[in-house]
């Protein structure tokens, strides 16, 4: 019998950068930039949860998908979904951007095991490719690894127009990756015996399972199954 897991099934939160500036702007019909901004970046954030939503995971089913209830301008909103992110137990974090916002205060830095990525719009009038590359270089300055994902082709601004191509392929992607990171992440790798045949390039390496892929190495030497065998000790319906 294969025993489940231990562990919160991978959960992938997704959320929305905003400019926030609220003050009144007379040639903006909608009285803000904020305001006008807001039916087109949730536009866009529902596209990408409805895509995560889609994916087939590696055991046939579909990710856990935590939507931020806000779109992030500045530290208060970040706080604000980075506890939302928290309390549903999030291991994966998609920034959905097709806006200039402040790079620095709208990104999550108490969380550095999220596995993170930035995916934004490309638009003539719409900077998505400036902010990506700004958080990308605040990510890099504090030596968080972040997965970056820009379109080639400008796209269209139809509300009703789908995702690239290449974002869909590249959110799909990322979200398939992280997800194996997720689960393996504190989990033990158990393997059989230690070196093959005495050649000492065959010793599994604890420290790259540790820093890479955050597992703990444990290992069973063959003796072991040499003396279940003998004795009778597994299960015989699976042998």
């Amino acid at each position: 019998m294969i025993r489940p897991l231990i562990g919160n099934p991978p959960t992938v939160g997704i959320y929305a950068t905003i400019d926030p500036r609220t003050y009144p702007v007379p040639d903006i019909p909608e009285g803000s930039v904020k305001a006008q901004q807001m039916p087109v970046v949730m536009n866009r954030l529902d596209k990408v949860v409805k895509l995560v939503e889609s994916i087939t995971m590696y055991d046939g089913t579909k990710p856990k998908v935590v939507k931020g209830s806000v779109p992030v301008g500045g530290p208060r909103d970040a706080a604000i979904v980075q506890k939302e992110f928290e309390s549903a137990g999030v291991s994966i974090v998609i920034n959905s951007m097709c806006t200039w916002s402040m790079g620095w205060e709208t990104s999550f830095f108490g969380h550095p095991e999220w596995i993170t990525a930035y995916e934004a719009m490309n638009g003539t009038a719409w900077p998505g490719a400036v902010l990506l590359n700004s958080k990308r270089a605040s990510a890099t300055a504090h030596k968080n690894p972040v997965f970056c994902i820009y379109p080639p082709d400008v796209e269209d601004m139809d509300p009703s127009a789908p995702l690239h191509p290449e974002s869909i392929k590249r959110i799909t992607q990322f979200v398939k990756s992280a997800s194996a990171i997720a689960v393996m992440r504190g989990k033990s790798y158990a393997s059989i015996g230690h070196v093959s045949m005495g050649i000492a390039g065959s010793e599994l390496v604890s420290d790259i399972l540790a820093q890479w892929f955050g597992m703990k190495h444990v290992h069973v030497d063959q003796l072991e199954l040499y003396m279940r065998l003998q004795k009778g000790m597994f299960d015989k319906a699976e042998a």
